[in-house]
């Protein structure tokens, strides 16, 4: 499965959990913290970085940086709030193997250093690694190549799988869905690319809808697990 479309499935998957009922303490101490316009400025950051020379960005916005300039201290800041809200969540994963839950450990480690969307759909009958159940509608999370691992788990674990990889590879997404946007535009002029990557509000928005999903759904699954004497995540 593609980045493109990895992001196009949790944009579906986002309306079926959004609206899970749960208590206002829980929803507000699970809740994304970072605003739009923290996230647009750390997409913003990422895009630049794509479009423009990489390193030559990077030292440019180093410097700006460190001269005060108000437009990067603004994106500074973008950037660090989203790296907290990735750290609040891989704190929380942590937490797992200090609960003795290192099956549900073990499946967040690998879904969180996978380099490609970590979820294949099984055909037959198979045993979930986490619940011990026996189904036909189980999803195979894991990695091929040289170090190749695999975890058959039950498919209704595939929307804490999805938001866990989507938020912790946040900087790899939009950095692969910047280079698919560059290939559709009908200039290669980096400073118009920047501009009108800065005016493109309707596809900045989508990936933010889902990042709050993400770190929402994944700190309340986790946090709900932690309370509960059996399997809570999905």
């Amino acid at each position: 499965m593609s980045a493109s479309d990895f992001v196009s499935e949790l944009r579906g998957i986002v309306g079926a959990t959004k609206d899970v009922a749960v208590e206002d303490e829980l929803r507000e101490s699970t809740s994304c913290l970072s605003t739009y316009e923290h996230f647009k400025d750390y997409c913003c950051n990422k895009a630049f970085e794509v479009i423009g020379d990489d390193n030559q960005y990077k030292r440019y916005f180093s410097q700006c940086k460190e001269n005060a300039d108000a437009w990067a201290i603004k994106v500074h800041t973008g950037v660090q709030q989203v790296m907290s809200d990735i750290k609040t969540v891989q704190a929380m994963v942590e937490t797992l193997q200090t609960q003795g839950k290192d099956k549900l450990y073990r499946l967040c480690l690998e879904v969180m250093t996978s380099s490609a969307p970590p979820v294949r759909r099984k055909n037959g009958w198979f045993i979930c690694s986490i619940s011990g159940a026996r189904s036909d509608m189980c999803v195979e999370v894991g990695r091929q190549g040289k170090d190749s691992f695999s975890i058959v788990v039950h498919q209704k674990f595939s929307p804490f799988i999805l938001y866990l990889w989507f938020c912790c590879k946040i900087e790899h997404i939009v950095k692969n869905q910047v280079r698919v946007w560059v290939g559709r535009q009908d200039t290669d002029e980096v400073d118009q690319l920047c501009r009108l990557f800065q005016e493109d509000d309707a596809l900045v928005q989508r990936w933010y809808s889902i990042f709050c999903c993400s770190v929402s759904h994944v700190k309340l699954s986790i946090l709900m697990e932690s309370r509960s004497h059996t399997v809570g995540i999905s």
